[in-house]
């Protein structure tokens, strides 16, 4: 009521051109602020009395692509953070936070001058990086090995440019999170875990604010879904008052972290909302209707008071498994070619960093071979960076999925020569055999040999082209098509390495044929030599396992 009355009588003192009223309408806001509280500035934190029940933090959160692809996103970083920079010299109680070590590496190799002043406030604690990960990833479907990966590439980036690690992962706008990530988070050395976006869901109100995540194996971290419900917060009473109106762990503990600046698209805090909570707070160390809002302070120290505050999380509640977000139906499935590259792309190079780590421990015959490192950790961060929580569930614009195309492509390529390469230190007097294979150009060839990158036995149908083959390689094929280009063959690998079955022993000697038996109705049974199936009146009515009985 107080501020609606000063707003009130400073629309009676204004007047046009009369600079009178100006310092009238300021010795009225005066009453509600404070004497003396513009000249004050950053130091309007250091009074008020008890707590701060709401942290302000900067952010912006710059999707890596979605309505935009990858190369305009650089652009967004470079004006985003440059602003934040000159906003620090400004304002010194301004504290901003991002994530994504990728946007960092991008800052870093197309505006080097940027990069060093943004180190510089990295070290006075004023740039705070935040998440450990390369890329503010989907947190669903990359494999458990993919997701580590985010963490190992995004920690170690932190580490060697600003000398430490990110103690707080941060996934605010992800669709969903896994039961698996507490234990992968705290497996990459951090502690705390802050996200929102469940408050989106569209039939269930997630019924905490502070609490403990407790993953599928037991491993917990504490964990803060800020109450404002936004990571684009604009600084307002509103956003402040949600702070404590939304809180749904009161009882618990207080504090809730207001994360505000221009967002999606970038931009980050604007000098009016700093101007904002300076004038929030100046009313709060008055009048005790606001929250009182604090700045100057991290992520970080955020959490570690929540820790205090709760006795190490004991008095806060728990939440066992995934974070399921009700919103966003239908990424498991959008954009199927997108998902197909990412899995193929993350076996790949499991394969070939197990090829290569054999071949260079088996220098027998090459000793000029080196484990390539920096080839692997190339391909591995062009399939983290796909892996941005816009770009994998199929939710971004059609030329992000070009350029997706085309890392994945790169990926293959690379990696299929790498995998070439070890093979050629393990087998040295053996030839790749595909379809690009010049067959004519080779001496008779005699076994044809697989390698199981995998640790379990392994049978599998496998193509041998045919064009230009010597009689010896067509007499190990089992079936021809129908052009005779390409032979199949049943390639058994109980180990490390197998053969191809002969036609005694392959496939026609261990699978039997499929079968198809009827009533003359409308009942049918498809059966071969593993699974039976019964099909009723145009419905699956039995599944069975034929080994199993």
């Amino acid at each position: 009521n107080k501020a609606l009355v000063a707003a009130n009588e400073i629309m009676n003192v204004f007047n046009r051109g009369d600079p009178r009223g100006i310092r009238e309408a300021r010795k009225i806001a005066e009453g509600l602020f404070g004497e003396g509280w513009e000249g004050k500035r950053e130091r309007i934190y250091d009074e008020g009395v008890g707590e701060a029940q709401v942290w302000g933090i900067g952010h912006c959160h710059i999707d890596t692509a979605w309505l935009w692809p990858y190369r305009v996103t650089q652009q967004k970083v470079a004006r985003s953070w440059s602003t934040q920079v000159d906003l620090m010299d400004r304002y010194p109680e301004h504290r901003f936070t991002c994530s994504s070590a990728q946007q960092y590496k991008w800052l870093e190799q197309l505006y080097p001058p940027l990069f060093q002043k943004i180190t510089t406030k990295v070290h006075s604690g004023q740039f705070q990086p935040v998440g450990g990960s390369w890329v503010e990833n989907d947190g669903n479907m990359p494999s458990g090995e993919a997701l580590i990966r985010q963490f190992v590439f995004g920690q170690k980036y932190f580490e060697s440019r600003f000398g430490k690690r990110c103690e707080t992962a941060w996934l605010p706008d992800s669709f969903g999170l896994t039961g698996a990530l507490p234990q992968l988070i705290r497996g990459a050395g951090m502690k705390y875990f802050f996200t929102q976006k469940l408050s989106w869901n569209n039939i269930n109100v997630f019924p905490h604010t502070t609490f403990n995540w407790v993953g599928i194996d037991g491993t917990q971290v504490l964990c803060h879904m800020t109450p404002v419900d936004t990571y684009t917060a604009q600084a307002t009473v509103g956003d402040v008052n949600k702070g404590q109106n939304n809180h749904k762990n009161l009882e618990s503990s207080q504090g809730a972290l207001l994360v505000f600046g221009n967002g999606d698209g970038g931009g980050g805090p604007l000098a009016k909302m700093l101007e904002n909570l300076r004038r929030i707070r100046a009313v709060a160390n008055t009048h005790r209707e606001l929250p009182t809002v604090s700045m100057g302070r991290s992520v970080d120290e955020f959490f570690d008071k929540l820790e205090r505050a709760s006795n190490a999380g004991k008095t806060l509640p728990n939440w066992h498994g995934e974070l399921y977000l009700e919103f966003h139906r239908g990424t498991y499935t959008s954009h199927g070619s997108i998902k197909k590259g990412n899995r193929h792309s993350e076996i790949l190079l499991r394969d070939v960093e197990h090829v290569a780590t054999l071949a260079s421990l088996y220098r027998l015959y090459n000793k000029d071979y080196v484990y390539p490192k920096q080839a692997i950790d190339d391909s591995w961060e062009k399939v983290l960076l796909n892996q941005f929580h816009d770009v994998l569930p199929g939710s971004a614009i059609g030329m992000v999925y070009d350029d997706a195309e085309k890392l994945y492509a790169e990926v293959h390529k690379d990696g299929e020569a790498l995998l070439d390469d070890a093979f050629r230190v393990l087998f040295p007097d053996s030839v790749v055999l595909n379809a690009s294979t010049n067959l004519k150009a080779l001496p008779p060839i005699g076994k044809i040999i697989g390698f199981n990158t995998t640790f379990f036995r392994r049978s599998d149908i496998i193509e041998v082209p045919l064009v230009g083959a010597d009689s010896g390689l067509k007499s190990q094929v089992l079936q021809t098509s129908s052009d005779g280009t390409v032979g199949y063959a049943v390639m058994n690998t109980p180990g490390s390495v197998g053969s191809i079955c002969t036609p005694a022993t392959g496939l026609h000697a261990q699978i039997l044929p499929v079968s198809v038996f009827t009533n003359g109705t409308d009942n049918f049974v498809l059966r071969n030599s593993s699974v039976q199936l019964t099909i009723s009146k145009g419905r699956i009515t039995s599944l069975l396992d034929v080994k199993l009985g």
